[in-house]
Parts: C-alpha cells; structure tokens; sequence
C-alpha cells in the first residue's frame, strides 16, 4: 500500500463515524493530516484514538495545517466516544 493511501486509510478509521455528520471537517482534517500521519504514525493501528493520539504526540515534527486541524479532530474522536461509534 502506497503512502498516500495507508494515510487515508488511517485517517478514515480515525473519524469514520462522525463522517457523516461533517464531511467538509472530514475532507479539511484528511487533507490537512494525511502525509503527517505515513510519515510520523505510520507503525500505529488505526482506530480507537490511537492514530489521533499519536499525532498529538508529534505536534513538535507535524505540518502546520495539520497541527491547526487537530482540535477538530479531537472533537470529532470525542463525539464518537460519547455516542460508542468509535472503531476498536
């Protein structure tokens, strides 16, 4: 699997179930976050906050746009804990 693509897969387990309650913050947080997350969390398994954890954990090496992004990112994750649609 392709860099580009392994990102977009993690990116999408990360917010997959609030996806379709916001697809623009969707597509702005994948766009912003997908190279950082190959590049920085490429040994991490998707899905339970793990890939948002990571990333929040390289904010020092991350892209700017991304870093800018996270928060929403971490809102989205939080809304899918509190309704238990958060991938294991």
């Amino acid at each position: 699997m392709n860099k580009l693509a392994f990102a977009v897969a993690i990116l999408w387990t990360m917010i997959l179930p609030a996806r379709a309650q916001n697809p623009v913050e969707i597509y702005r947080i994948k766009s912003a976050c997908g190279g950082d997350a190959a590049a920085l969390c490429a040994g991490v398994k998707p899905g339970g906050g793990r890939m948002l954890a990571c990333l929040q954990g390289q904010q020092a090496k991350m892209s700017a746009p991304c870093r800018a992004n996270l928060p929403e990112a971490k809102k989205l994750k939080d809304g899918a804990e509190a309704t238990g649609k958060l991938p294991k």
